[in-house]
């Protein structure tokens, strides 16, 4: 079997239950706090305040939201429209030491 035919395209809906390793940079912090404060920001506007490029923005993104750090409220929207709310989880994720 081609291992290009066995990856599969991850959901944007359900977190993976074996996320993508990561270590949490001061950048990520920075991130939560500021959607803390906000309650609530699109990614746009998140990537536009820390990061350097929208790809940078959508890897970190998506490794917070993976681990537990965020959630994300979909909502219907326009054609093309690709910018979906990202808020703060209501409690801490837990680590790989406690999990089990």
């Amino acid at each position: 079997m081609d291992n290009k035919t066995d990856r599969r395209r991850s959901s944007r809906y359900i977190r993976p239950r074996l996320p993508q390793p990561m270590r949490l940079t001061p950048r990520d912090k920075q991130v939560v706090r500021l959607i803390n404060d906000f309650r609530v920001m699109r990614q746009d506007q998140i990537q536009r305040l820390v990061f350097p490029s929208r790809n940078t923005a959508q890897v970190r993104l998506r490794l917070l939201w993976e681990h537990g750090y965020l959630r994300r409220q979909f909502f219907p929207r326009a054609r093309g429209d690709s910018n979906q709310p990202h808020l703060v989880c209501p409690r801490p994720p837990r680590s790989p030491a406690t999990a089990g």
